[in-house]
């Protein structure tokens, strides 16, 4: 098979990989893939791969391929985002960090990684450096989040309006889009409701569930942790780095959080209502619907 055959040969797997991986057809998308790269081994191929991989929590696997995907390109911004991401969901955040820092340091998104990982650290000073000088509208939007973070609450409700919302599955990458209406509005109320509490623990429990419902559960994670081992009797701290678990799909470390929060309040019911959801990827099917019953009756 000569070279240009192989080629368009290759294009066309990858390009029915990229067709199975929107139907999320993983499994086939990931056969696909790898007789693309199997003709050809470009950067691009090796990237759908490894993020393919990353989409089902095989960590090992994605790390690979994003690694290869670097050594072909060093400054693919991409690949180097998602090496960060992988570190990252799995709380490992020296490698996290470390991965991007100094890395293609012109690229918007490896700028907002940089300032989501200082953030989860709460380095918050760190983080408003990290994209301060950016006027990109994904780039407000973080910085509307860390201004409710430094509880700037009318300075962030000002950057927030010059925030477009844009159709939320517009994705820049993986795991990062662009703000969607509901997105907005969920940092507008968790203003308000920062508004309502001067305890520092209530805000940074508002400010990590608003991370989790616009899709940053990994930032959240670490902030919601602190929280709950600073105050091992703080119910809503352990509610929501359950959820926020659930949303990295650690299921086991989910139930663990949650199980936590209900012995602290065995009748609040979003406790019960993500517990169904921890069972229910934990593949406990009949305790899933144990939990959904209690929720729906407490509801």
């Amino acid at each position: 098979m000569t070279g240009p055959v192989r080629a368009n040969y290759a294009q066309s797997y990858f390009n029915e990989g990229e067709k199975l991986l929107q139907e999320r057809n993983d499994r086939q998308a990931i056969i696909e893939y790898k007789k693309a790269i199997y003709l050809q081994e470009k950067s691009d191929y090796l990237f759908a791969l490894g993020e393919v991989y990353f989409l089902n929590q095989n960590y090992s696997q994605a790390e690979y391929y994003f690694k290869k995907t670097i050594k072909k390109d060093a400054n693919n911004a991409q690949a180097l985002f998602g090496l960060s991401e992988n570190y990252f969901v799995q709380q490992k955040y020296d490698q996290a960090l470390s991965t991007i820092e100094g890395k293609n340091s012109a690229d918007l998104l490896l700028k907002i990684q940089l300032a989501r990982i200082y953030l989860s650290q709460e380095q918050d000073d760190k983080a408003e450096n990290a994209i301060k000088s950016q006027t990109d509208n994904l780039a407000k939007f973080y910085q509307a989040k860390i201004l409710l973070y430094q509880q700037q609450l009318e300075t962030a409700i000002n950057k927030l309006s010059e925030v477009e919302k844009k159709a939320g599955d517009q994705k820049r990458t993986m795991l990062i889009a662009e703000p969607g209406e509901s997105d907005i509005q969920i940092i507008k109320d968790a203003i308000s409701q920062s508004k309502k509490t001067a305890n520092d623990a209530t805000r940074k429990v508002i400010f990590g569930e608003s991370l989790n419902q616009t899709g940053d559960a990994a930032c959240a994670l670490s902030i919601l942790k602190r929280v709950a081992e600073g105050d091992p009797t703080y119910r809503d701290a352990y509610v929501f780095l359950g959820h926020s678990y659930i949303l990295v799909r650690n299921f086991e470390a989910a139930k663990d959080a949650l199980l936590k929060a209900k012995e602290l309040d065995p009748i609040y019911y979003p406790t019960w209502m993500y517990l169904a959801q921890a069972y229910e990827g934990l593949g406990n099917s009949e305790l899933a619907k144990t939990c959904a019953d209690k929720a729906e009756k407490l509801k």
